[in-house]
């Protein structure tokens, strides 16, 4: 990134001397593309995608609040995201749900997914924009962006994932995998590893660079920037993780600190983890017999099923309640 602005400033002076007249966007794609190395390689783009509008919308993830995909992968696909709501709320892919819904899961119901499950039991509208694989950061700069699109909510719920996931820009030298995509913002996860020391080389990536506190740090301080942003405009803000480390971290910082009052520590007795003996609790018996092959765990075998989702919901209502927000 400090490359990109010195290149900047750089090209910026050279096209001065030479006192010819350049248009800002067209100076920002040449810049990137010299910076990218090939993320935006013209040969590897069809003709019709090489007009500056096309190729600002490619690039827009790099300078605006826009997550490109929410539109395209959130669930249920009818959503309207042009029109104001009570509820909108987040997640990574356990709130993304796509296999506990249909068309992945015969069986399945958006409503099951829980933030529908609340928005449902006070009869309110609610919007999901959760997008597999996104961390605290890209999770709450999607809320911005819906906020900023149309109007603010009654309340905002997320349901948080580990505090490890970070994004970055990235280039293809770095994640030559990525080559074909054209995705500029990269969603990764760091995880808690023993460093050996090593010879680096450049190109560097993150992981092999900074340890999960990097990504603690800006997750951490994103969430405040939203209980800001919430207390100072009047939005009833909650939120909870799935994650137990992530549930237990946020649990000391809202008892030792004077921040992270929003948030909810969930029973994790009723969500699946790694533990192949782990037995979730016997209860809901009820929605079992209308969604018994994605009660338990999704239809991946992997994600939330029914249930969990039941409990998180059950956990939002009952603190909505509590709060007298909707009585």
């Amino acid at each position: 990134m400090f490359d990109f602005i010195f290149n900047w400033q750089r090209n910026t002076k050279m096209r001065e001397n030479t006192r010819y007249s350049f248009d800002p966007l067209d100076h920002l794609i040449f810049t990137i593309q010299e910076n990218l190395n090939g993320v935006l390689d013209r040969s590897s783009i069809p003709k019709e995608r090489l007009s500056k509008h096309n190729l600002y919308e490619q690039l827009s993830e790099l300078f605006t609040l826009e997550d490109t995909k929410i539109k395209h992968l959130c669930i249920p696909k009818n959503q309207n995201f042009d029109i104001e709501y009570d509820i909108i709320f987040s997640g990574c892919s356990q709130t993304h749900a796509d296999f506990i819904s249909q068309p992945k899961v015969q069986e399945g119901d958006y409503n099951n997914i829980w933030g529908f499950q609340v928005a449902n039991n006070f009869n309110k509208t609610a919007l999901n924009i959760a997008v597999g694989g996104r961390g605290f950061y890209s999770i709450i700069r999607g809320v911005f962006n819906q906020i900023f699109r149309t109007k603010n909510p009654k309340a905002i719920f997320l349901l948080l994932p580990d505090y490890g996931r970070y994004t970055v820009p990235f280039s293809t030298n770095i994640y030559p995998e990525t080559t074909s995509s054209h995705d500029l913002i990269s969603h990764s996860y760091l995880i808690h590893v023993k460093h050996e020391k090593s010879i680096s080389k450049s190109p560097h990536k993150i992981e092999d660079i900074v340890d999960v506190t990097t990504p603690l740090f800006f997750n951490l301080q994103s969430l405040l920037i939203l209980e800001g942003y919430c207390k100072m405009n009047n939005i009833y803000l909650k939120y909870a993780s799935w994650h137990r480390p992530t549930s237990m971290l946020l649990s000391l910082l809202k008892e030792n600190t004077d921040n992270y009052k929003n948030f909810i520590e969930l029973d994790t007795s009723h969500y699946k983890n790694d533990d192949p003996t782990f037995v979730l609790s016997q209860c809901h018996e009820e929605i079992k017999k209308r969604f018994p092959t994605i009660f338990d765990v999704a239809a991946d075998g992997y994600h939330m099923g029914v249930h969990s989702h039941t409990h998180v919901a059950e956990e939002f209502i009952k603190e909505i309640n509590n709060d007298n927000l909707w009585n």
